[in-house]
């Protein structure tokens, strides 16, 4: 009998959603989100999501999304897309309060092949308390360690780890976990 991985589907959307996102100093990993329906957003507009010390810490006005977009073969081509992230010293991006998070506003270009995750398919309160998100629950995650990506089509690597800390209820005073995964 054939194996199959479980988690493969939700691994292809995830995969779908995360790019390398570079400057001329450092990468990083960024995912895409649907805006929520009441944003009125133009078509193909979306939220990039990433560390905030990436966006941070690159210097000028700009970096690079490396995307993909299919050939005739439906292989993969890598593809960067540059992305303006301050006007003058202005940051164009909002970062969290607390956490190492910020999220922009990012035109798709056309032809990369992509699918932004809709914002329910993101981990909610609900999954910690009902034991959806558990200590020892398998995790996967998608990033590009030391600036590799995968391949010359700029796809991530893919870690397997696992929670390793107890996430704590009330999330609003317990806001981090731990999660074990090997990097190089």
């Amino acid at each position: 009998a054939e194996r199959t991985n479980p988690d493969s589907d939700r691994i292809a959307l995830l995969l779908a959603a995360t790019f390398k996102i570079a400057n001329k100093q450092s990468s990083g990993t960024c995912f895409l989100i649907e805006p929520p329906p009441p944003s009125g957003w133009s078509n193909g507009v979306v939220i990039l999501v990433t560390a905030a010390h990436a966006l941070e810490e690159a210097p000028g006005t700009e970096c690079r999304i490396v995307m993909r977009e299919k050939d005739a073969a439906s292989s993969y081509l890598r593809k960067e897309v540059p992305l303006t992230i301050r006007s003058g010293e202005k940051a164009l991006w909002v970062k969290h309060p607390h956490e190492d998070v910020a999220a922009i506003k990012f035109t798709l270009p056309l032809g990369v092949s992509c699918q932004p995750l809709r914002l329910d398919q993101l981990a909610r309160a609900d999954d910690f308390s009902n034991g959806k998100i558990r200590l020892a629950s398998d995790t996967w995650i998608f990033c590009f360690p030391a600036h590799l990506e995968a391949n010359d089509a700029g796809l991530p690597v893919l870690r397997h780890g696992s929670i390793a800390s107890l996430p704590l209820i009330p999330l609003s005073s317990n806001r981090t976990f731990l999660v074990d995964f090997n990097t190089f």
